[in-house]
């Protein structure tokens, strides 16, 4: 149903809820004693029959298994390797910050320790 109001406007009717917005937890509880009240849904329980149409269970070879063992080290690796390579950036940065507050400082033997770390950071494989 649409009023017209002006020829811009349109009115719509104010919008009713389906559902209560708020329940009083004694009412989520009457179904169950009050110890047990946690407000969870009940599992389902499952058929004898259930089991006879799941079909065949997948058995995997050792070949699958080693070659998905490979695959999981290999991202494993990748995984570690791109987070070694985030740390050492986030390392530089933080070096450089220390240097130049060294050099303001005019602090020589901060400045030559910060300058070994840096150099021992550029040794570092990043491959």
């Amino acid at each position: 149903m649409l009023v017209l109001l002006d020829s811009a406007r349109v009115s719509h009717p104010p919008r009713i809820p389906k559902f209560p917005l708020w329940v009083p937890p004694d009412f989520l509880c009457q179904a169950r004693s009050a110890d047990s009240c946690f407000h969870t849904m009940p599992k389902r329980q499952r058929d004898d029959t259930e089991d006879q149409h799941r079909g065949p269970s997948k058995r995997v070879s050792s070949d699958d298994a080693q070659k998905r063992a490979g695959e999981k080290i290999f991202h494993g690796k990748k995984i570690i390797h791109r987070a070694l390579k985030l740390a050492k950036g986030f390392e530089r940065q933080k070096l450089s910050r220390r240097q130049k507050t060294a050099r303001q400082k005019d602090d020589a033997a901060e400045l030559t320790r910060i300058e070994e770390e840096i150099e021992a950071l550029k040794v570092l494989r990043s491959s």
